[in-house]
């Protein structure tokens, strides 16, 4: 099977499969663990990243049904447009988030969201 075909059999499962806010929010939890001991900055930080998730998966919802598929778009959306980056200081945070978009600095999570849902599919 080819590639494309084995991601569009995928995505296409993604969009079959029902998905809960409170599952939703599992997988968020799973994708950035925050340890018991953390620091008030770090759980703050945890609580904004899972607010804006789930603003943009409720809107992904209204659109695509609130499956896995509509999940695997929330979290590629706020990495793309919203997660915070540091800019360099010769570059502004536009061409930041376009230089980690060209190189790839998600790929890894996009990834492992992708394989996490589909854990949810294969039920």
């Amino acid at each position: 099977m080819k590639y494309y075909e084995r991601w569009a059999q995928e995505e296409t499962a993604l969009a079959r499969t029902n998905l809960t806010l409170g599952a939703f929010h599992k997988v968020v939890a799973d994708l950035w663990p925050v340890e018991a001991d953390a620091t008030v900055r770090t759980r703050n930080a945890a609580d904004r990243r899972r607010d804006d998730l789930t603003v943009i998966f409720k809107a992904e919802a209204k659109r695509v049904g609130r499956t896995a598929y509509a999940a695997e778009r929330a979290v590629t959306d706020y990495l793309d447009h919203l997660a915070p980056r540091r800019p360099g200081k010769t570059m502004s945070e536009e061409i930041a988030r376009a230089t980690a978009l060209l190189e790839g600095t998600d790929d890894d999570i996009k990834s492992k969201t992708h394989k996490r849902l589909m854990q949810l599919v294969r039920r």
